[in-house]
C-alpha cells in the first residue's frame, strides 16, 4: 500500500533518510550494510514493504545496527502501523543512546510523523 503524503512529509523523510545515511557512511560496507542501504533506497520510493525486508535482514546480521531500527520505525509510521512504529523507536532510541548518540533531533522527525 502506497499512501500519498504532502509535499512537508515528503521532505522530512527524504531529511530523515539522508540524516540515517550519514551515520552510518562511516563504517565499512558489510553484507548488513549493503541490507541497509538497499531498504533505504526502498524507503526513497516509498516501498516501504521491500524495505522493511531489507531492514530486518540487516538487523538479523548486525543486531546493534541501531539505525535499522530508526528505518523500520519510519517504514511502519508510514504503513500507518502505529504500535510496530513505535516498538522500533523505542529499540532505536535504547540503541543510539547506549552507543552515545544524540538522538534529539531524530525523535523530533519522527514525532512530527
Amino acid at each position: 500500500m502506497i499512501t500519498k503524503y504532502s509535499n512537508k512529509k515528503r521532505l522530512k523523510f527524504v531529511s530523515l533518510t539522508f540524516l540515517i545515511l550519514f551515520l552510518v557512511s562511516c563504517g565499512s560496507r558489510d553484507k548488513a550494510q549493503t541490507h541497509f542501504e538497499d531498504g533505504m533506497e526502498y524507503v526513497k520510493i516509498n516501498e516501504f514493504e521491500k524495505a522493511i525486508t531489507e531492514l530486518n535482514k540487516a538487523i538479523e546480521l548486525k543486531p546493534e545496527m541501531f539505525e535499522a531500527y530508526g528505518s523500520l520505525s519510519i517504514c511502519y509510521y508510514a504503513l500507518g502501523n502505529e504500535e510496530m512504529g513505535l516498538e522500533y523507536k523505542t529499540k532505536w532510541e535504547k540503541l543510539a543512546k547506549d552507543m552515545g548518540y544524540d538522538v534529539s533531533k531524530l525523535e523530533n522527525l519522527l514525532e512530527r510523523q
